[in-house]
């Protein structure tokens, strides 16, 4: 393992990032995805060295560097909001880090003229920093972290203030930095679509904590925590009791409402079912139920709405859009239920 986090705690006012333990790999893409205020970004300022734990260790390359400077770790932290030095063009930018450690002229080109041509920003290099656009600003920043040969590349939020057209370039760009640079990312986002393209690895945050870690399959389609499945997609998880059938579970749910589902589970649970698993029609399948639609959002693919069924609500799709208030029959097929302990987190 490259990065390796034991225990790691540490008290800001009144958050705690508690017994954080992570390990990462030489050329990992690690995504740490959680709601705000869960911790991330406090996290990686604690492996930058900005923040020192109170407890537990924080190893790179096997060197206990938990209460080393930042400037001894060799890592690198790209911000989510660009900065720059605006007296220098781009070339200035990208090369002040290295200037800062003595890096002779001839080297510093031979650095650089790499990794921007990697970069594509080649042509950037005259142009100062207020002139570039969201896209151009974080290829610049990746530029000035990476010339400087990290062992590790730190990613806050970094593409959270570059507009939809611009994403696509640079999530591939992102993607190929481990192996390209032989070097782990470990990348912060709240984004599920994000993590869910990038990662290798993905853990899940939630109130200081690591609740989860996994591989975007499993976290994604199999999660294990109620906080994890809200993440990845399940918009409607409502309360129930599970009972174990021949072919899965019975959920009876808070209101009377029954689901089947194929998983086998007992006890008090969530039941979960993504808006792609609410099928307006009628089935001779399990889980038929007739509902009003009580809200219709429209959205990029078509529509949204929201269905009462029961007085519990459940989120569907459509490609046209329906009225509200009409009545209408839904089914949820077994294997669009997805079952969750209710752990009481």
């Amino acid at each position: 393992m490259l990065l390796q986090l034991f225990n790691v705690d540490l008290t800001l006012g009144t958050f705690k990032l508690d017994s954080v333990t992570l390990n990462v790999d030489q050329q990992e893409y690690l995504i740490i995805i959680g709601r705000t205020a869960s911790g991330k970004t406090t996290l990686l300022k604690t492996i930058a060295g900005a923040y020192r734990p109170s407890s537990g260790k924080i190893l790179i390359d096997g060197s206990d560097i938990t209460t080393a400077p930042p400037e001894k770790r060799n890592v690198a932290y790209v911000s989510q909001i660009f900065s720059s030095f605006d007296p220098m063009n781009v070339q200035g930018n990208i090369e002040f880090g290295l200037r800062a450690r003595g890096v002779p002229k001839p080297e510093r080109a031979q650095l650089m003229n790499g990794i921007v041509r990697d970069l594509g920003i080649e042509h950037l290099l005259d142009r100062m920093p207020a002139t570039l656009s969201g896209g151009e600003q974080q290829r610049v920043s990746l530029a000035r972290a990476l010339v400087t040969s990290p062992k590790i590349l730190l990613l806050d939020e970094p593409l959270s203030m570059i507009d939809p057209e611009t994403k696509g370039p640079i999530i591939r760009l992102l993607k190929a930095i481990p192996e390209k640079y032989n070097i782990p990312v470990v990348h912060v986002t709240h984004e599920w679509d994000e993590a869910y393209a990038l990662a290798g690895l993905i853990a899940v945050m939630h109130q200081g904590r690591i609740i989860e870690a996994g591989d975007p399959e499993q976290i994604f389609n199999e999660p294990r925590n109620y906080h994890t499945a809200k993440l990845a997609g399940f918009y409607d998880m409502h309360k129930g009791v599970a009972t174990l059938t021949d072919s899965g579970s019975t959920i009876k749910l808070d209101n009377g409402l029954e689901l089947k589902s194929r998983m086998k589970i007992s006890g008090s649970v969530y039941a979960c079912v993504r808006p792609e698993g609410v099928k307006i029609r009628t089935s001779n399948e399990f889980n038929n139920f007739e509902g009003r639609i009580v809200e219709v959002f429209r959205e990029k693919f078509g529509f949204r709405i929201i269905i009462n069924i029961n007085n519990i609500e459940f989120t569907a799709l459509a490609g046209s859009k329906p009225t509200r208030g009409d009545i209408v029959k839904v089914t949820i097929p077994e294997d669009s239920v997805y079952v969750v302990p209710n752990t009481g987190i």
